[in-house]
């Protein structure tokens, strides 16, 4: 078929009897064609939308150890905040995706428009006709129709994609019911195709149609739905002559088209519902493992002052103790007529800076300089700092101001008659380098990285000022304080164990103070806390330094495995088997130079030191409880909810029994046990493989006659 040109227009011959008529010009050639309707464009923008969204939300998932990952994942509000945007933004795609359905079907039978967008054989003389003009063997390239070889190849391509972005995303947000229909190992893989087709749909974007669209020329037409004469002639000549020919399909007659419709339109609908249904289920139909958002703390934003329970009732006697007049007078007989009186424009009637004195729980909560009143610490204490510094709108004279710097000293007491509270230097531990550590490695996710229900941990500060519930910690006043009364009916997000709540409530008691200058003999290792191997000790440095030792190499120091700590970084090595003090890993903790975020507990310090002193062993020799433990870690998807090749890892017998490749452990050879020899091949999946420390562990059990107990 030869390429369309532009018509020319015949001169009618003369009759040669007819005396000379004037000649109509010839007809106005087209100087705009529409080319896309209005519900296309829209169409097209929500695609932009949501696909901008998928990528800015899903790449920062599939590399989330880089950098700006973690900055986009922070920017989000936190990885459940960004997981719940993709899954918004692929929810549209596939509504957007039931739609385009819908209208291609519409445009194709009931306007009758053809099949442009598919492939034809003229397409692949097009193609071979641009390979001739690229190598100089044509004066020009193709006449293309109303779309080119490559436009339909992206449109391919986009179909395809999202095909296989919704079949791997189903078996993603559903593994449960995709394992009980089809082998574990589809999980991990379906992660993978869905992760590489996503980069590929990316790079084609940018590196493709970009150029086309934006870069070689800019082409309006999605946003306009016109293009010029001049874009049509060098874009779609083919289509260009054709229109001007009038041989372009035209409009049914309406009442062809209320006929089509009426057919149409029943059908359509079936098929939106049954898509809807299917969506729907889709979206429902199982609950993953990870909760995606986490119940907000709720409570009353004000609770009246009551006396500090006893939480362990003990059976010895108090003694009855006379309340003694404190100094200070109280908050509500001395301290707050004060500062309704100095203060009532500012911080009472309104509240300037963040910070309101209207009642005592705002005093402690402060503002956006920090909490108003630290009782015990009127250096800490932004009440007194500010007015100290002079020049403020509302001055206490120096006898209110010494009267509120004894109030603080004496304990901050909110009822006259009050019992003066214990000292803080009572106190065994303060909040740097003790509770802080206890709550980054509980409330990281919800009250350090963000701040759930207004309430941030990330500082000493945060913690007194609290969120929407109150203050998190009061000093001297477990009851009043959210931290201890939120953890205290259990079943929360971050749960403290029993031992860590008691811990919480004897700081509180004692002031809550932030730091502890008195020097404690060293620590000795807890009887929970148990450091025999480098797989226990790789147990806390999980815990504690991933942030910038495990993800990244902070210092050029890793401790993802045993030997990068045994080599070290810039300061050493990090582990010097049998010499703690010239262990970089130690000495470090034990110092002042490291960052709060990521310091070991005493207890955990004490048993790392512990464990080096006895040589720092690799392994030791374990039980079935110590390799279960791997198994529920690391094989929970395949083969232990599921039987993935027949071979199941939660019990003892299960694993000796095997599965279709053989017995999974073979006492004391390591060679013939099908568990040792996958994981050291090549066929394993990469999610579900074991470090080299944990595959030696497991081989040494082995050898060793794979003991049950």
């Amino acid at each position: 078929m030869a390429n369309p040109t532009p018509p020319h227009q015949a001169k009618p011959a003369p009759t040669p009897s007819a005396p000379p008529a004037v000649q109509s010009p010839p007809p106005a050639p087209v100087q705009t064609v529409t080319r896309f309707a209005t519900l296309q464009r829209i169409e097209h923008i929500i695609l932009l939308i949501s696909f901008t969204t998928l990528a800015i939300t899903g790449l920062p998932q599939k590399f989330a150890t880089a950098p700006l990952s973690e900055f986009v994942i922070n920017l989000f509000g936190g990885i459940e905040s960004i997981r719940v945007i993709h899954r918004i933004a692929a929810v549209i795609l596939m509504i957007l995706s039931i739609y385009h359905v819908i209208a291609v079907l519409y445009r194709v039978l009931v306007q009758r428009v053809s099949w442009t967008m598919l492939p034809v054989i003229e397409d692949f003389k097009h193609l071979w006709h641009d390979l001739l003009f690229y190598a100089g063997r044509r004066k020009h390239k193709a006449y293309y129709g109303r779309y080119n070889y490559a436009e339909k190849a992206e449109y391919l391509a986009v179909v395809w994609g999202t095909f296989i972005m919704i079949i791997t995303g189903f078996m993603m947000w559903n593994p449960i019911a995709t394992t009980a229909f089809l082998p574990g190992q589809f999980i991990p893989a379906a992660k993978v195709a869905h992760g590489g087709e996503a980069v590929l749909a990316i790079l084609a974007i940018i590196l493709w149609h970009f150029y086309h669209v934006h870069l070689r020329h800019f082409n309006k037409s999605m946003f306009t739905g016109k293009m010029t004469r001049h874009e049509m002639e060098k874009e779609h000549p083919a289509e260009l002559a054709l229109i001007e020919a009038g041989r372009t399909a035209k409009e049914p007659p309406p009442v062809v088209l209320r006929r089509r419709q009426k057919v149409f339109y029943p059908i359509a609908s079936a098929i939106v519902v049954v898509s809807g249904i299917l969506l729907l289920g889709f979206i429902t139909f199982e609950r993953t493992a990870i909760e995606t958002v986490p119940p907000m703390i709720t409570g009353e934003a004000f609770v009246p002052y009551t006396p500090t329970p006893t939480l362990v009732p003990s059976p010895t006697p108090v003694s009855t103790v006379t309340p003694a007049a404190v100094a200070g007078g109280s908050w509500d007989t001395a301290i707050s007529p004060i500062l309704n009186a100095k203060c009532a424009g500012c911080h009472v009637n309104s509240t300037l800076g963040g910070l309101s004195l209207k009642t005592y729980a705002d005093a402690l909560r402060g503002g956006t300089s920090g909490p108003a009143v630290v009782p015990n610490d009127p250096a800490q204490s932004t009440l007194v700092t500010v007015q100290q510094e002079g020049g403020h709108p509302g001055m206490l004279s120096a006898d209110e101001l010494a009267q509120v710097i004894t109030w603080i000293e004496t304990g901050a007491s909110e009822k006259s008659g009050a019992l003066t509270p214990p000292p803080t230097s009572s106190a065994t531990e303060g909040w740097t380098g003790g509770i802080e550590q206890l709550v980054n490695a509980k409330c990281a996710s919800c009250h350090v990285n963000s701040a759930l229900g207004g309430l941030s941990l990330k500082t000493y500060a945060d913690a007194l000022r609290g969120g929407t519930s109150g203050p998190a910690v009061v000093p001297n006043d477990p009851a009043q304080s959210t931290l201890v009364t939120v953890q205290q009916p259990g079943g929360h997000p971050g749960q403290f164990t029993t031992e860590e709540i008691d811990r919480i409530v004897k700081w509180i008691e004692a002031g809550a103070p932030e730091v502890v200058s008195t020097t404690s003999p060293a620590p000795t290792p807890a009887p929970g806390i148990k450091v025999e191997s480098w797989n226990d000790a790789f147990v806390i440095f999980t815990a504690k330094c991933t942030m910038c030792h495990i993800n990244v190499q902070a210092g050029n120091l890793s401790l993802n495995t045993y030997q990068a700590a045994l080599q070290g970084g810039k300061s050493g090595p990090a582990i010097v088997p049998g010499d703690p003090d010239q262990s970089v890993l130690v000495t470090t903790q034990q110092g002042t130079t490291h960052p709060s975020l990521g310091m070991l507990s005493p207890e955990e310090l004490a048993a790392i030191i512990a464990w080096i002193e006895a040589g720092a062993p690799e392994a030791v020799a374990t039980t079935w409880t110590d390799v279960s433990a791997i198994f529920t870690a690391k094989c929970t998807m395949c083969h232990i909810n599921v039987q993935a090749g027949n071979l199941s890892l939660k019990t003892y017998q299960a694993v000796l029994q095997g599965g279709k490749s053989g017995p999974a452990i073979v006492p004391g050879d390591p060679d013939q046990s099908v568990l040792v020899t996958t994981q050291q091949g090549t066929t394993h999946p990469s999610l579900g493989m074991l470090s080299p420390e944990e595959l030696a562990d497991i081989i040494a059990w082995i050898e060793a006659g794979a003991p049950e107990k």
